[in-house]
């Protein structure tokens, strides 16, 4: 009786277990005979299951479109657009991709494999993310051409004076659009597959000088004027060029003047012409004759001004255009004529010719509250020249004097800045400097009548 039942419980197990096998074949058979995307398969979250390639690819490029219809990009900035086509930017979805990887699901492996694949997919579901593809070079290229209607180079403040009047001119910020910057942020968002318009990332760029740093350039604080003769052309011309090159130029607080830096080298190339300078005590030919005037000019206005002068040279003798201990000179790479800007507020040089006039005027904040200030030159010895220098020639007779430079007495010369109140009393009085200007010996040709 236990031999019958035990056999009879057999049989049961191998039919359940043929049953079994044969249900799995026959589903094995149906589901991997299936030319269709498995269930429970999604690409971009869109449901492709149950659909073969071709309805899948129309399902999801209808997606695409309903996202992004016109297939454009719109970048933006301060209300201006710029639209591209997706294929400006070689912009374009991998969807074939995607469904390739899509329907391989579930078919890959033995078929045991498979048909957990298939019941796991089902079960947890799957959804795929098709990649997007876009050209960086070319999304360079239209940043660059945005870049050029954007970036706006930022200026400073400035000071115009003009038939007396002075005014202050505005700073500009500047724009600056980043490319690498505007790139990556982009290239970011496509990638998320998002196509609503892109804000461009512009930076401002703040001027090194603004409004509110110089606006206490309210005063003349130093004026002086000296003429030169209209007659020499080159020599009138390099004096309007060295004074536009000085003209505008602005110095903050304890910030230094180089008349050498601001001139440039005085040659040809830079637009200087050849006219009389002082060598060895006499006129000869040079390049960019006629600057030492308007240092001259300048140094006074800046002795006017009360800035602090660090560096100046007197020339090797009196000048016409000047009193004597007041005249300033340089010569490049070693003699130089420089101050500091001492006045604790914001200064503007400003150089102008009319006529035969030259007229350096330093703009400011007034300190003195209607002071005056004087400058004043003391000869304080003579030196008369002794002996001339004298030189035989052959060419004209015996004993014949032809005189090649008169002599020249020499002084010794301070220099004295008085400050005056509104009332007109000497408040003040200190001396600026001591020179001393050799004296020059006459220079002659004696004949020896040889010839």
């Amino acid at each position: 009786m236990l031999k019958k039942s035990y056999s009879k419980k057999v049989r049961i197990i191998w039919a359940t277990v043929a049953a079994v096998i044969i249900f799995i074949s026959i589903f094995a058979a149906v589901v991997l005979k299936d030319k269709t995307i498995y269930l429970g398969i999604s690409i971009d979250g869109i449901d492709v299951s149950g659909l073969d390639i071709n309805t899948a690819q129309e399902r999801l490029n209808d997606a695409i479109g309903r996202v992004n219809p016109v297939k454009k990009v719109v970048l933006e900035y301060a209300g201006n657009a710029w639209q591209y086509d997706f294929e400006e930017l070689g912009i374009g979805f991998k969807i074939q991709n995607a469904i390739e990887e899509a329907y391989s699901i579930g078919r890959s492996g033995n078929i045991f494999y498979r048909l957990y694949s298939i019941i796991a997919t089902r079960i947890k579901k799957h959804n795929i993310i098709s990649q997007l593809h876009f050209d960086r070079n070319l999304m360079i290229q239209v940043l660059k051409v945005i870049k050029k209607d954007v970036d706006r180079q930022e200026m400073n403040a400035a000071v115009k004076f003009q038939q007396g009047k002075i005014t202050i001119v505005g700073h500009e910020t500047g724009k600056r659009l980043d490319i690498n910057k505007n790139l990556d942020n982009w290239t970011s968002k496509l990638e998320a597959k998002n196509f609503t318009s892109h804000e461009l990332i512009v930076e401002e760029v703040e001027p090194e000088i603004k409004e509110t740093d110089i606006n206490h350039i309210e005063n003349i604080i130093g004026k002086f004027s000296t003429r030169f003769n209209e007659g020499d052309a080159n020599r009138s011309y390099n004096i309007k060029l060295a004074c536009s090159k000085i003209n505008g130029i602005l110095l903050m607080p304890g910030q230094n003047f180089s008349m050498n830096e601001s001139l440039g080298p005085r040659t040809a190339a830079n637009g200087y012409k050849e006219a009389p300078v002082i060598f060895k005590n006499e006129l000869v030919k040079g390049t960019g004759g006629g600057v030492c005037q308007v240092t001259t000019t300048l140094y006074n206005a800046v002795l006017l001004s009360k800035l602090k002068v660090l560096e100046r040279t007197h020339h090797s003798m009196p000048l016409g255009y000047v009193d004597m201990g007041r005249d300033a000179t340089i010569a490049e790479n070693y003699i130089d004529f420089k101050f500091r800007n001492s006045s604790g507020y914001p200064i503007a040089i400003f150089s102008l010719v009319k006529g035969n006039v030259i007229e350096v005027y330093i703009l400011g904040k007034d300190r003195e509250n209607g002071m005056k200030v004087v400058l004043k030159s003391q000869v304080v010895e003579k030196y008369e020249p002794q002996g001339e220098e004298v030189e035989y020639v052959d060419e004209i007779p015996e004993n014949e004097r032809v005189v090649l430079r008169e002599p020249k007495t020499g002084y010794k010369v301070l220099l004295y800045r008085e400050i005056y109140g509104s009332d007109g009393v000497l408040l003040f009085r200190e001396k600026i400097s001591e020179d001393v200007y050799a004296p020059v010996k006459a220079k002659v040709k004696v004949g020896r009548g040889m010839i």
